[in-house]
């Protein structure tokens, strides 16, 4: 409406000559103003509504591009960690042959001799005798195993053996034993192979050096001459087997272990190929034996530059702790599942340690262990197919300013009231995932600010998205508001769905603002400044005027009530001459106002034509300076100020008219 007083107050199109004698008549300006010809001038701001339910509705129309939102670096992890030990567990000995112990007959007997023809006594002997160890170890701890003698009885007699007890030859430490108890004891024929078990041998410390002690006894050969054999005696064998060593001391063979674990990349991330913009990856090992090893590190799903599983081979000393690995840069790295539509959430890797075997003496234990500490830093993401995790990040404040043109630099009010305001959000990224918009959207004048809440605006949608602008430009005062300012954050992926994102994506678009010109407005000023042009009146002719009447004719088809006053100015914008004036005993002229329906439609125009009365010098000032400033109040026409509708069907019929009288001089 403003913008239609500034654009149509304007001088005549043409001009009639007046015909001086007494009365001289002059024709200011008359002309049919219509909104559509406002809305023609200004396409640039003003628009209107081509639905059909509003069909010719002005409205303020801007569009605002929106200042790119670039994803760069919000494609990134927190930090990954994880650490893992793992035991040496059973350890391994190399288990010489065994090797055989003979006692002579001689050692446990009287009056006996190998290779002799005699009686055999009754005879009871007590023997130790060494036997071989395991020869390979200086020690081991078994915490359990099996041993088994195998005894050769290489007589022409029957014995027993009794009480038997292997120890260890040092500190006589017991391995195992047999009561002396009948049940116990091991009866052997003559000439025969028999043997005893030991199923049972746990947490027991064996050395190189062991000894056999117990009692022989044989009944003999009943009086009958016999003849003993040459190599006559007991024939033992030693038989370790099932052993699980705890602990050993020997130069020992290789050992072997395999362990297979992962990193977890996120609580809920999910990639099926993701390729890595920056990170690093740092790997500390401590191997807690005390031999030298060598560990492989595999990992299935992380590739180098080349595309090749990483695979890494650390070499470490015995008992070498913290050994650092550091991957300065894992840029064009790429993490990949197993299978094309698989996602996975885990770094997956296997471990291989191999023992050197070198002959040196060495003592390790099964809780000696080896741990590898995985950190991975920084990671961000060229591009990423996968579900990627709900994210939140920032979005930098967007400001842009609405020209309003000269409709805010003219008009005052003392509030104004827009109905169905709203912006067009069109808003659209590349990326083949959604985002979720938060934040605020704010509103000022320079004066005073209003700010409305956007909650979870999905994006992209097939639609525009609208939001209520009520809020934001209702409530000002004087002057409408100019400058919007967008802040807050973002979500990526707050759907968690599976697509594709890289890091040059971007969300972009507009916004596409519309205030319709359905309003309710009070208090409302408007000042225009218009040009006084008499055509070719000859000015000597003003000297002789002492009496004017300038009568205003208004057909009013815009539905707010109007009252005007005027000011004529000089050359230089000085006032000279308020209208109406003192004797004219009115502060203003008043245009009815228009006949509204409660929905805001103009049902019947409003009509006035109005004269006022000029004087002696004040015609004179009127007629003889340049322009005439014209002051408007209005406001909407319902009760209360209740809004309503400008369309472009609306129109102003104006026409404006002087007249100047003065006393004919005949002389």
């Amino acid at each position: 409406l403003v913008i239609f007083f500034f654009f149509f107050f304007d001088s005549p199109d043409e001009f009639i000559n007046p015909t001086w004698d007494v009365d001289v008549n002059i024709p200011i300006t008359k002309k049919e103003y219509s909104l559509l010809e406002l809305v023609e001038q200004d396409s640039s701001f003003l628009k209107s509504s081509q639905d059909p339910s509003n069909l010719g509705l002005i409205y303020f129309g801007d569009t605002q591009f929106v200042s790119t939102i670039k994803i760069e670096n919000q494609l990134k992890l927190k930090s990954l960690h994880t650490n893992t030990t793992h035991l040496l567990g059973n350890v391994k000995v190399n288990v010489p042959l065994p090797t055989a112990t003979n006692i002579k007959v001689e050692e446990w007997t009287e009056n006996v001799t190998s290779g002799s023809s005699q009686v055999f006594p009754e005879q009871e002997g007590n023997v130790t005798i060494d036997i071989p160890g395991i020869e390979t170890v200086e020690k081991i701890f078994l915490e359990k195993g099996e041993l088994k003698f195998v005894i050769f009885n290489n007589l022409p007699v029957n014995i027993t053996l009794r009480g038997i007890a292997i120890r260890n030859k040092v500190d006589k430490s017991i391995i195992a034993e047999r009561s002396n108890s009948v049940n116990d004891w091991v009866k052997i024929r003559k000439f025969t192979i028999d043997s005893v078990s030991f199923p049972e041998l746990q947490n027991v410390e064996i050395t190189n050096e062991l000894e056999y002690v117990g009692t022989i006894y044989s009944i003999g050969s009943n009086g009958e001459e016999i003849i003993i054999p040459n190599d006559g005696g007991t024939t033992i064998l030693a038989l370790f087997d099932k052993l699980v060593i705890s602990s050993a001391t020997a130069p020992l063979p290789s050992q072997y272990l395999e362990f297979s674990n992962s990193v977890s990349l996120d609580d809920s991330t999910q990639i099926e190929h993701a390729l890595i913009k920056n990170g690093s990856a740092n790997i500390t090992v401590n191997n807690n034996m005390d031999v030298n090893l060598h560990a492989t590190v595999n990992f299935q799903n992380l590739l180098d530059p080349d595309q090749n599983p990483f695979s890494l081979n650390i070499p470490l000393n015995r008992n070498e702790l913290a050994k650092n690995i550091e991957i300065e840069s894992l840029t064009d790295w790429t993490i990949s599942s197993n299978n094309p539509g698989e996602l996975t959430s885990d770094l997956v890797y296997t471990i291989q340690v191999v023992t050197d075997s070198t002959g040196e003496l060495s003592t390790i234990s099964k809780n000696d262990s080896i741990s590898f500490d995985f950190n991975f830093g920084g990671l961000s993401f060229k591009s990423f197919t996968g579900r990627f995790k709900p994210t939140t990040f920032e979005i930098n404040e967007s400001s842009f300013d609405i020209n309003y043109g000269d409709f805010d630099d003219q008009l005052k009010f003392g509030s104004i009231d827009f109905k169905g305001a709203k912006v067009k959000l069109n808003l659209q990224t590349s990326a083949d995932l959604k985002f979720a918009l938060n934040g605020n959207l704010s509103s000022s004048n320079g004066n005073e600010s209003h700010t409305i809440t956007l909650e979870n605006i999905l994006l992209p949608s097939e639609n525009s998205t609208n939001i209520d602008l009520t809020e934001l430009v209702n409530g000002y005062t004087n002057d409408l508001p100019n400058t919007f300012t967008m802040a807050g954050s973002g979500i990526l992926n707050p759907l968690f769905e599976t697509g594709t994102i890289s890091s040059l994506d971007s969300i972009f678009g507009s916004m596409n603002f519309e205030i319709p010109l359905n309003v309710g407005i009070s208090g409302a000023s408007f000042l225009d400044t218009l040009s006084i042009d008499l055509g070719e009146v000859n000015e000597d002719d003003f000297e002789r005027v002492n009496y004017g009447e300038i009568t205003f004719s208004v057909e009013n088809g815009i539905p707010v009530g109007i009252k005007f006053k005027a000011t004529v100015l000089d050359s230089n914008y000085n006032a000279v001459l308020l209208l109406p004036t003192i004797y004219n005993e009115k502060e203003y002229l008043e245009i009815p106002n228009p006949q509204v329906s409660s929905d805001g439609e103009v049902l019947q125009v409003g009509l006035i034509e109005q004269t006022l009365q000029l004087y002696n010098e004040d015609v004179i000032k009127f007629i003889k300076n340049p322009y005439m400033q014209i002051s408007f109040s209005f406001a909407t026409t319902n009760a209360a100020n209740q809004n309503v509708k400008f369309r472009t069907s609306n129109k102003i019929n104006f026409s404006v008219k002087a007249n100047a009288s003065y006393r004919a001089n005949f002389n």
